[in-house]
């Protein structure tokens, strides 16, 4: 794999995006390297559903795949993107830069997102796309910040990838969510994708698309 200070071309719907590749990212940047998005299907999904000046919060954002891909297409929307590992939010701002984006607001990264704030411990591995939660005590002490205190005018769009708090998160914010009318994108592992789905039902979220990958589900769901 290419490292230091090598960057990807992307073609991505009439745009050249450009990516960093650090070589701490392997399967992503793989893609990067092979001029192709990492997860275009689920990049394609948001953008069928999101409008043209959305407010749209990315939740996990790693080094930018996807908030900058749904930036350069639609410029006139805002997106806010949240990012707890350091290593990952050098090269996130990193790419912004590269792709010259204004409509990327960056302010709240090396913070974890969560249902209250407080403390969280995370593992981080070589791998930048593969760090998790962890107990107390065990890794690196990230600053956790509650969706609600960062909540913007409106949103209406959520994309989220934070590591199982998914359902936490969303019952913490959900009166904003049905009052603003915000569609929310989340992976669901098919091994407990029935109980997912059931859970997010019982939030009163009704599922309004879907992609199939080999081990997940992308579900894209909205308050009924």
């Amino acid at each position: 794999m290419q490292t230091g200070n090598d960057v990807a071309d992307v073609p991505f719907r009439g745009h050249a995006l450009k990516f960093a590749i650090s070589g701490h990212n392997s399967e992503l940047e793989v893609q990067h390297i092979r001029h192709k998005l990492y997860e275009p299907e689920e990049i394609e999904l948001i953008l069928k559903h999101m409008g043209e000046d959305d407010i749209v919060l990315d939740l996990g954002a790693n080094v930018g795949n996807h908030a900058i891909a749904l930036a350069a297409v639609r410029p006139r929307a805002t997106i806010h993107v949240f990012e707890p590992i350091k290593k990952t939010c050098e090269l996130l701002r990193r790419n912004i830069a590269l792709n010259a984006l204004t409509n990327i607001d960056a302010s709240n990264l090396d913070i974890a997102v969560d249902a209250e704030d407080g403390v969280l411990n995370m593992v981080q591995r070589i791998n930048l796309a593969s760090s998790r939660e962890a107990k107390e005590g065990i890794g690196p002490a990230i600053p956790k910040r509650a969706l609600r205190a960062l909540w913007p005018e409106r949103v209406d769009f959520i994309k989220m990838d934070v590591e199982g708090a998914e359902l936490r998160i969303i019952k913490s914010v959900l009166d904003l969510i049905k009052r603003d009318g915000t569609k929310i994108i989340l992976e669901c592992y098919k091994s407990t994708a029935k109980q997912d789905f059931a859970d997010l039902e019982a939030l009163g979220l009704e599922q309004i698309d879907c992609i199939e990958r080999s081990a997940v589900f992308n579900v894209l769901v909205q308050p009924k």
